[in-house]
């Protein structure tokens, strides 16, 4: 992120796709940077695969409070070269003009190791409210499940780390 950031000038127009958790705290980390970000998701709303066409309304309109353009039902199909780096071909029609993409789509946490360990459950590593995924074994950060649900923002996952480490000693 910090390499990224370097090479891009201030009020540049940066393109994220996806509006899933990483994607928005790209697009919002932009914003807050000085950046101008458009966020192209491909469903409907935000965060669609966890919450209400309106929760994804409410999120959005927190975005573009913070000067996040939202562009959802969207698509990229194109990419050629345009003014300030790069123009991306809409699914939908239209263009944008930016000087970089950054994709934010499709994330999910490699349970291999978690799986092989007896511990991989449908959609990552079950912990209860200590982090403790079985006896003495601790884990953090996007492939926990606590509660039933995943966290996958960078500061969770960090906060995660110090809270298991801590518990673990």
């Amino acid at each position: 992120a910090l390499a990224i950031r370097d090479r891009l000038q201030p009020g540049a127009a940066v393109l994220v796709l996806g509006g899933g958790v990483l994607g928005i705290e790209t697009a919002l980390r932009a914003a807050l940077a000085g950046f101008k970000p458009v966020l192209v998701e491909k469903m409907p709303s935000l965060m669609s695969a966890q919450f209400t066409r309106a929760a994804g309304a409410v999120i959005q309109a927190m975005l573009e409070s913070k000067g996040v353009s939202v562009r959802t039902g969207a698509g990229v199909t194109a990419v050629s070269a345009g003014e300030g780096g790069c123009r991306f071909q809409l699914d939908q029609g239209g263009t944008l003009d930016a000087c970089c993409a950054i994709l934010s789509i499709g994330a999910r946490p490699n349970l291999s190791l978690a799986r092989a360990a007896g511990l991989g459950g449908t959609g990552g590593v079950t912990v209860d409210a200590f982090l403790q995924a079985a006896p003495g074994l601790f884990a953090a950060g996007d492939l926990t499940q606590l509660g039933g649900g995943n966290r996958c923002s960078v500061r969770e996952a960090l906060a995660q780390g110090r809270v298991a480490g801590a518990n673990a000693a």
